[in-house]
C-alpha cells in the first residue's frame, strides 16, 4: 500500500450475528504520502484496533521517516480559517465516530516546511487523544534552525516551538525567536502565544523608537526619516507593491522552482546615492549542505548598486560573514550566538 508493506492480523468473536469482541493489528512500513493537503513523505505505522459492541479504541504509533509541507499559504487567511473551523460544531462520524484514540506521532529527521512562509527543519512529538468525533492534540513541534520570511526578509530562527497543551481542544501555542540584519541594524522577531491571541513583536539593535520604524526598515530598507526625504518616490513604490505584491510573490516562486535559486524577490528601493526610487532584485542560494549562504542584490538601473553577502556557518553558534555594501565598502564579521534558557 502506497509503495510500502501492509500486514494485518486479528480476530472477531461473534455472538449470533453480532460482534461481541474484536481485535486487529495493522502494520504499514515505508508507505508513501503523495501531496495530501500539501504534505508529501514516507511513514511507518503500527495500530491496534480493538473493542466490543459498546466501545472501540485505536492505539498505536506513527513514525515519520520523511515529510515535506510545500503548500503556499496566506498567513492571515490561514489563521482566520483555522479559528472559523474551531468554532464550528464538529460533524459526527457514523459507526466509528466515538472510537477512543491514543496515537503517538514522532519524527526527528527529514521533516520540512518549505513554502512561501518558511523553510524549517522540524522535530515532531505529538499524542492524538480524544475520539474521531472530537480529537485532541498534545505534545510539541520544534524547529531546528531554518528561516522564516517576514516582510520579504529572511529571519534566521534562533528557537521555535509549537506546543499543544489544551486537553479539551486543538490550540497551538507559539514561541518563536528569529533574527535578521538590515544594513547596520539587527532586527529581532518574537512570536509568542496561542494562535487565537498571539503577540508579534519586533526590536532592533541599535534601538529604533518604535515598531513602526522597524517595519519601515524591513519594508524599504530605510528608516522613516530616510523615507520622508523621498516620499514621492517611495509613495509610488509602495503603491506599486500593494497593487502587485500577491502576483509578484507567485511569479517569484515560479522562478525559484525553475532556476533552483532558494529565494528571489523584487522590492521597491530608495537609492541614497541617486536620491531616487528604483526596483531592486535580490537572489540567494544555500550551498554545501546549507553551510554556505550567498545573497546578491542589485538595482535595476544603469548604475546597478550591488550588495553581496556571504555567510559560512562553522557551527550552530559560530559563523563567518563577509560582504560588500551598495557604496562598495567591503567588510567582515565573526558572529557568535549564545542561548540562555
Amino acid at each position: 500500500m502506497g509503495g510500502g508493506k501492509l500486514t494485518a492480523s486479528g480476530k472477531w468473536d461473534l455472538t449470533g450475528f453480532a460482534i461481541s469482541n474484536f481485535g486487529l493489528n495493522i502494520e504499514l512500513t515505508t508507505a508513501r504520502i503523495t501531496n495530501v493537503q500539501g504534505v508529501s513523505g514516507s511513514i511507518d505505522t503500527s495500530f491496534f484496533f480493538h473493542g466490543n459492541g459498546n466501545s472501540k479504541s485505536l492505539q498505536g504509533e506513527v513514525t515519520i521517516r520523511r515529510a515535506s509541507y510545500d503548500r503556499r499559504l496566506d498567513w492571515q487567511d490561514w489563521v482566520v480559517d483555522f479559528l472559523k473551523r474551531q468554532r464550528q460544531a464538529p460533524q459526527a462520524i457514523p459507526v466509528i465516530g466515538d472510537m477512543n484514540l491514543n496515537i503517538q506521532v514522532r519524527g526527528k529527521e527529514n521533516i520540512m516546511i518549505n513554502n512561501n512562509l518558511a523553510k524549517l527543519p522540524l522535530e515532531i512529538d505529538l499524542l492524538i487523544k480524544g475520539s474521531l468525533n472530537h480529537p485532541v492534540l498534545l505534545g510539541r513541534i520544534e524547529a531546528k534552525g531554518g528561516v522564516i520570511f517576514f516582510r520579504r526578509n529572511d529571519f534566521k530562527v534562533i528557537s521555535g516551538t509549537v506546543d499543544f497543551i489544551d486537553p479539551d481542544r486543538i490550540r497551538p501555542v507559539f514561541d518563536v525567536k528569529a533574527t535578521t540584519r538590515v544594513r547596520t541594524y539587527q532586527i529581532n522577531l518574537s512570536l509568542v502565544g496561542p494562535l487565537d491571541h498571539f503577540d508579534l513583536s519586533l526590536s532592533s539593535d541599535p534601538p529604533l523608537r518604535d515598531q513602526t520604524e522597524i517595519l519601515a526598515l524591513l519594508t524599504f530598507g530605510k528608516t522613516p526619516e530616510e523615507v520622508a526625504q523621498a516620499s514621492k518616490e517611495i509613495g509610488a513604490a509602495e503603491a506599486y507593491e500593494l497593487l502587485t505584491g500577491e502576483i509578484q510573490e507567485v511569479v517569484e516562486e515560479k522562478v525559484e522552482a525553475i532556476t533552483g535559486i532558494d529565494r528571489i524577490q523584487v522590492d521597491p528601493y530608495y537609492s541614497s546615492t541617486k536620491s531616487a526610487g528604483t526596483p531592486r532584485v535580490t537572489v540567494s542560494k544555500r550551498l554545501w549542505e546549507d553551510r554556505l549562504y550567498v545573497t546578491y542584490a542589485t538595482t535595476i538601473d544603469p548604475s546597478g548598486e550591488e550588495v553581496i553577502q556571504v555567510e559560512y556557518i562553522l557551527s550552530n553558534n559560530i559563523s563567518l560573514v563577509g560582504g560588500r555594501d551598495e557604496l562598495g565598502r567591503v567588510g567582515g564579521d565573526l558572529k557568535f550566538r549564545f542561548e540562555f534558557r
